[in-house]
């Protein structure tokens, strides 16, 4: 079983592209033909480091046919195999991430999340480097990990459907951490987020914008480590 893209050439990869590009193209392939049912497995790149700064596992993905494209976290088995656990939707995924802001809060000083807001941007942050395969700056438990990851092998599969809609509109509405998780993805049509009730995926191509002309989008956080600072009052 070919398990996904580092960058480098082989069989089932023989272009050496990333993973961004290796699902973009799986996901073309596969919408173009009726027969195919399973786009590709993917490895999350990097991983981050527990709260106890121990590196934690790599996550593996199953990317599949489902209402468009679905994506399965795996689970490693005794024989050395794996297995796709259910394709959650964002309604299941939002507010796990809620929960994550909630601790981060409650323990300030590991990761610098002394507000709903630091802690968000803290999170939304680690979404978009999971996805870009940059390094991961937040520390989790083994748990919050695994639904940090799923989360941000969904947003992946949107940049797949719609990659012109990545920067000005998937990656904005991860990084808007004015509002919760599940206010922006959690809430079925009436999240923020277009993508996330079922059909989005027409929505999100809607928003697609040919940005080579636009200026470089220096507020991504994967270019920037700056947190939101400590508002005046409680949020």
């Amino acid at each position: 079983m070919p398990l996904g893209s580092r960058g480098v050439a082989t069989e089932w990869n023989p272009d050496g592209l990333n993973a961004k590009q290796l699902l973009s193209q799986k996901y073309n392939e596969g919408s173009k033909n009726p027969r195919s049912t399973v786009f590709g497995y993917f490895y999350t790149p990097k991983v981050p480091l527990s709260l106890g700064n121990t590196p934690l596992p790599e996550q593996v993905f199953k990317v599949s046919r489902g209402f468009d494209i679905a994506v399965s976290i795996t689970n490693p088995n005794d024989d050395d195999t794996i297995s796709a656990g259910r394709f959650l939707p964002y309604t299941k995924l939002a507010p796990k991430l809620d929960e994550i802001v909630d601790r981060m809060v409650s323990t300030p000083s590991i990761d610098n999340t002394d507000s709903l807001k630091s802690a968000r941007h803290r999170v939304g942050g680690d979404i978009i480097r999971v996805v870009s395969g940059a390094e991961i700056k937040g520390h989790y438990t083994e748990e919050e990990w695994h639904d940090l990851a799923e989360f941000a092998m969904v947003i992946r599969a949107d940049k797949a459907r719609a990659p012109n809609s990545s920067r000005y509109y998937i990656d904005d509405n991860v990084r808007d951490y004015s509002t919760s998780f599940t206010e922006r993805f959690g809430n079925g049509p009436q999240s923020l987020y277009e993508g996330a009730p079922r059909g989005g995926a027409k929505k999100i191509k809607e928003r697609q914008v040919l940005y080579v002309n636009f200026s470089d989008a220096a507020n991504t956080d994967t270019l920037s480590d700056v947190c939101p600072k400590k508002p005046s009052r409680k949020q």
